[in-house]
């Protein structure tokens, strides 16, 4: 194994843990070495496989505290039909600013990735919850494109944005603009790869704890109602939610539905810096989500530092 390269992967013999470093994150649609980046991370974590009590648990560090959603880096832009064998019960993401474990070969770099299987209940060794939630809600219908049997890659965050705003979710007090933590459960009767949906799951339900600064343009409530198709209600309920700031637990976002680019949704998910998503199979037909969204500080009097083997 060369060392000397832009990356160095490391799997573990037992199909537990795949550690990568790096010069740069994993990105999307990447050319050269960069495609080779993403083909080698595929290739090792397409071994690892979870039972239904354990979990997928991913750690994105870096020194610097660049604006990038984890999930994006983790599981999209490696390609998330990778993770099926790892990601069929439970995932978690964390997002970790600090200093990285001693690369083989070359130091330092700049971004280091763990996979590693782990307990579903395994506790965050990172980030601390705050107490008192921001919001929470059990069991929200979730809204599906026609012909849909299950929540999937195809289903687009507007529809999650949706099916929240028509939900009554138990709201906190006050408004947070710090870091945090979505702890979620998928309910339904199928199995589905849990990182084919957990971007557009967090883009929708961070959107729908926000509201939009300002006046919301026309272009951009057009892309709303195309990403929403049959399910979308009038223009001016449309308007009411993305302005609603009643439930913005997480503020105000500017240009929250964007009117240009291909891009619809703005929130600040880079500030998600950990998330669980479980499925919970259930023979009853439909499909739900239940969850917490909660503040997050540092774990109090920890180097917030990989454990490597």
């Amino acid at each position: 194994m060369s060392y000397e390269g832009p990356f160095v992967i490391r799997p573990a013999s037992d199909a537990c843990r795949v550690e990568v470093w790096s010069d740069v994150p994993p990105s999307f649609q990447p050319k050269g070495w960069k495609a080779d980046l993403r083909d080698e991370v595929a290739g090792a974590v397409q071994h690892m496989s979870c039972s239904p009590d354990q979990m997928l648990d991913a750690y994105y560090y870096s020194r610097d505290r660049i604006k990038a959603d984890a999930e994006n880096v983790l599981f999209y832009n490696i390609g998330t039909s990778a993770f099926q064998s790892a990601g069929s019960s439970a995932i978690r993401f964390t997002r970790v600013f600090a200093d990285l474990p001693v690369a083989p070969g070359r130091d330092p770099r700049r971004v280091y990735l763990k996979y590693e299987i782990v307990s579903l209940e395994a506790p965050s060794q990172i980030w601390e919850l705050l107490p008192a939630p921001l919001a929470r809600w059990e069991r929200v219908p979730l809204i599906l494109p026609p012909r849909s049997w299950w929540p999937n890659s195809g289903t687009p965050a507007g529809l999650y944005w949706l099916s929240m705003k028509q939900a009554q979710p138990q709201l906190g007090e006050g408004r947070w603009d710090g870091f945090f933590a979505l702890d979620l459960t998928l309910h339904g009767p199928n199995a589905v790869n849990l990182p084919d949906v957990i971007k557009p799951v967090v883009d929708g339900l961070v959107a729908s704890f926000q509201s939009h600064d300002g006046p919301i343009a026309d272009a951009a409530l057009s892309k709303l109602k195309r990403q929403l198709g049959v399910s979308a209600p009038d223009d001016d309920v449309l308007r009411a939610w993305l302005s609603d700031s009643e439930r913005a637990v997480l503020g105000a976002q500017k240009d929250l539905a964007r009117p240009k680019g291909s891009a619809l949704w703005n929130p600040r998910d880079h500030d998600c810096v950990l998330c669980r998503l479980r499925l919970a199979h259930e023979r009853a037909g439909g499909w739900y989500l239940s969850g917490v969204l909660n503040g997050v500080v540092p774990v109090q009097n920890r180097k917030c530092r990989a454990t490597t083997a």
